[in-house]
């Protein structure tokens, strides 16, 4: 178990740092249209396009990571009234809703990459793979994430049963 912990940490580094790389050139290449189009007078074409698909890859990078650390939003003002097993499971259930999406997210993104294989975007000349693939990746690593945290969550509550001389 603390191998795979030790290799998700690592997967969730690699999602962190490629998220601020991408965000820092996406704020290099706003920088650089502003500096072109109000100073300079003539606007570059590219920027504005190549942004929007780094701010995509950047958003599907990071949200696995959010949903690791349960930092995902809630409206917990009546669950936080409930009772604490009734929390417990009500968040387990969420959780596992967030998995099941996750899973069918990753299957139909995957199809909207094969539908759009062998395209380019028109101005930048990239494949349209390059900027659909955000969602299956994205979607694929949320997933990994969302078990793990189910997992825990189980083992978590397990241990609390026993603690409570339930079992």
């Amino acid at each position: 178990m603390k191998l795979l912990e030790k290799v998700l940490d690592g997967l969730e580094w690699l999602c962190k740092t490629l998220a601020v790389l991408l965000l820092c050139t996406f704020v290099c290449l706003t920088l650089l249209q502003v500096i072109s189009r109000y100073l300079m007078e003539s606007p570059l074409t590219w920027t504005e396009q190549v942004s929007r698909y780094l701010h995509i890859w950047m958003l599907m990078l990071y949200a696995p990571v959010i949903i690791r650390h349960s930092g995902n939003m809630a409206f917990d003002m009546l669950l936080k009234r409930l009772p604490p097993k009734v929390i417990e499971l009500t968040t387990l259930l969420c959780e596992v809703l967030i998995l099941a999406f996750s899973l069918f997210w990753c299957r139909q993104s995957l199809a909207l990459c094969q539908e759009f294989a062998g395209r380019r975007l028109i101005g930048i000349n990239l494949p349209y793979a390059a900027v659909y693939a955000a969602q299956p990746v994205g979607a694929a690593v949320m997933a990994v994430f969302s078990a793990e945290v189910i997992v825990k969550r189980l083992a978590g509550f397990g241990r609390r049963r026993q603690k409570e001389g339930e079992v």
